[in-house]
């Protein structure tokens, strides 16, 4: 009976590591296919086949065992049913021949779909964009066989984005980094050898600083202050950015998903869509004089703010509605702008800049912030606050010279 099973060689680099690989047995014959992992004797269970839990890489080397090994038996199979003739020769072979014909595009198709079941919408739908972005510069939306996505291609590419996309480093980086975590997990999983990676041998792109629009509390008292009893898209525009600086910087949508049974005991308790958190705050005079604007919506919709928020218990759906509406308040919020007299992109997302900037020159330390924007690591809110506190220094200086 054809057997598969991964063992080491007797003989050792200098390191005292032994390569290891699959063996196709059958009968009294046997070959060998690389997994290009090496590991030492006392890290080796010969028994099983696998790593020992001390080895620094055993969950992706034995993951990567684990996948040989069914696809070596998942071709055996397919080979005796079509009565073909089982050999250790013709069934490493049929093991070559089906790894080369596998195509980056499938991995990546399937790789997407794992984001999607994981609810990772906003994060799938970059992931997604990138790979159109990619397939249309290779122009072979059929078949991208993995020996030819070599570290040229990327080159390649970043050229392409820069020159013909013309797109910024940080558009270009965040591309390129999004096709090296796709490639990684394929190593991972050993879709594809651990030195086929192209970003092994790739320098990616420096990001530069991007300046950070936040206002100040002349500015946000400047846009209450608007008399918009005329142009209501506007008015709510207003109201839901206003509310999101009050409401510690809550992003777009949360602020779209908030219901009024968040509403309790004088406070809004939500979850954070991003990092699914759990955030609470005080319903101060300010936020209830904004809330009440719209308590008559309470009877016909569960949704405090009229965004055009449906579908509550289909993520996707409302991911799509969340973010056309998004795009309609970012365009009124520059409308608003005008209209106060405020220069810079003001977007919605800058409402959270707002919010950190001015709790942080009123004595908050970055771990305060941390629990108040609601950041699982305070090297993310350090990271933030410092870009922030960068443009402010560039306001001053600026403006101390004239500019």
């Amino acid at each position: 009976m054809p057997t598969a099973k991964a063992v080491i060689l007797h003989r050792s680099n200098s390191g005292g590591e032994y390569l290891i690989q699959l063996r196709l047995h059958v009968g009294n014959h046997q070959s060998y296919i690389s997994l290009k992992y090496r590991t030492t004797e006392k890290h080796w269970l010969a028994d099983k086949g696998k790593v020992r839990k001390s080895h620094p890489l055993f969950k992706e080397i034995n993951e990567c065992i684990e996948h040989a090994i069914t696809k070596a038996d998942s071709i055996v199979r397919r080979m005796d049913r079509d009565e073909e003739l089982v050999t250790h020769e013709t069934w490493k072979n049929e093991y070559l021949l089906d790894r080369e014909v596998k195509d980056f595009w499938t991995w990546a198709d399937k790789w997407l779909e794992k984001k999607e079941a994981a609810q990772q919408i906003f994060y799938g739908r970059r992931c997604a964009s990138t790979i159109r972005n990619f397939k249309l510069f290779t122009n072979s939306p059929e078949l991208l066989p993995w020996r030819n996505l070599t570290v040229g291609l990327i080159v390649d590419w970043d050229h392409w984005m820069r020159t013909v996309r013309q797109n910024s480093p940080n558009t270009r980086h965040g591309c390129h980094r999004v096709l090296n975590s796709i490639i990684r997990e394929a190593v991972q999983v050993g879709e594809v050898n651990r030195d086929d990676n192209p970003y092994d041998k790739f320098k990616m792109p420096k990001k530069t600083p991007v300046k950070k629009l936040s206002l100040t509390l002349e500015d946000i008292k400047k846009i209450s202050n608007l008399n918009l009893t005329e142009s209501p898209y506007l008015d709510l525009a207003r109201d839901v950015f206003v509310f999101a600086v009050l409401g510690r910087g809550m992003r777009f949508g949360d602020v779209a998903r908030l219901q009024w049974d968040d509403i309790v005991n004088k406070r809004v308790e939500y979850t954070m869509g991003k990092t699914s958190q759990n955030m609470s705050f005080p319903i101060r005079s300010d936020i209830q004089a904004i809330i009440s604007k719209y308590v008559s919506r309470k009877t016909s919709s569960e949704y405090i703010f009229p965004l055009g928020t449906k579908d509550p218990h289909d993520k996707i759906s409302q991911f799509r509605y969340v973010s056309s509406a998004n795009a309609r308040t970012n365009k009124r919020l520059k409308e608003i702008a005008l209209l106060a007299e405020i220069s810079g992109n003001l977007t919605f997302h800058v409402a959270r800049h707002t919010f950190t900037m001015i709790v942080r020159r009123n004595g908050s330390s970055t771990w305060d912030l941390k629990d108040l924007l609601g950041h699982s690591d305070v090297a993310t809110t350090g990271k933030y606050v410092r870009e922030l506190e960068f443009n402010v220094l560039d306001e001053q200086v600026d403006s101390a010279f004239g500019r």
